[in-house]
């Protein structure tokens, strides 16, 4: 299982070996390219604070999820949980995260 961690630096899966300095950055990668034949760990570090610029910054489209190979967002170190803010929701998208059509997604805190 390889991670993905905010801020700081690490792999994420072969096909989109990126750091992701926000949520709303990972949750795009994660759109784009899926989870890849491992589970993503998206490890967001205690005390974070993000504010999504769009109401659909939030919004987990990818149908790569399976049951071995899991989306996977989590609290790393201690202190503060993580904090998400949404921007404006505009007409039914108003969310901060919204899970659409994926299966095998953890948000643990």
């Amino acid at each position: 299982m390889l991670t993905a961690q905010f801020p700081l630096a690490a792999k994420r899966h072969q096909n989109d070996p990126g750091d992701y300095a926000t949520v709303a950055a990972a949750i795009a990668a994660l759109n784009a390219n899926g989870v890849g034949p491992d589970s993503v760990v998206f490890k967001i570090a205690a005390g974070h604070s993000e504010t999504f610029a769009s109401p659909t910054s939030g919004r987990i489209t990818t149908q790569t999820g399976s049951a071995s190979s899991q989306i996977i967002f989590r609290k790393d170190g201690a202190g503060e949980n993580p904090s998400i803010t949404s921007s404006t929701g505009t007409g039914s998208m108003d969310a901060i995260i919204s899970i659409e059509g994926c299966d095998y997604v953890t948000s643990t805190g």
